[in-house]
């Protein structure tokens, strides 16, 4: 099977939130990261209710932006994202990751083509498979991955396929 796509800034800003916020292993930063500043503001709130009448308006403020942050959290994170990728994509060094690709699945092997390149990977040096909603992550290293848009497959079958080569 071959695959031909180009690949975008958007694919690295997608996978870089997937790392930061969306991956199983971030459970509980998520959690943490949404609810704990409002726990806080709810804690300090409820230890000094009996001075309330003195500061009801400061704590109704705290409160809303705990609210906010908790509700906000993903999209002000996914906006911090896109600036910093953007950013990295900016410097003439990593050109590169953009751009035109061919992806030939082998029996055994991905052979990876670019206009500058031409790579071939073998299934099992694979550290870790990813499906989400909309991409492969094909993961060689811990932050390494090789990213394939689903749109690049011109049918559900080839998706099938795919998941059938690397035993997802």
């Amino acid at each position: 099977m071959t695959l031909r796509f180009e690949q975008t800034a958007q694919d690295y800003i997608d996978f870089s939130f997937y790392l930061l916020w969306e991956a199983e292993d971030k459970k509980w930063s998520r959690l943490l990261t949404r609810f704990l500043p409002l726990a806080i503001i709810l804690f300090v709130v409820l230890i000094n209710l009996s001075n309330l009448k003195y500061f009801f308006s400061t704590a109704v403020v705290f409160i809303a932006i705990g609210i906010l942050c908790a509700v906000a959290g993903p999209r002000i994170i996914q906006l911090g994202n896109r600036m910093r990728v953007r950013k990295m994509l900016l410097d003439p060094a990593n050109l590169i990751l953009l751009g035109q690709r061919t992806l030939t699945f082998g029996p055994e092997v991905l052979t990876i083509e670019t206009p500058d390149s031409k790579a071939i990977v073998q299934f099992n040096a694979f550290r870790q498979l990813v499906e989400t909603g909309a991409y492969f992550y094909l993961f060689l290293g811990v932050n390494q991955p090789i990213i394939v848009p689903k749109t690049a497959f011109e049918s559900q079958e080839q998706i099938v396929e795919l998941r059938t080569l690397l035993h997802l």
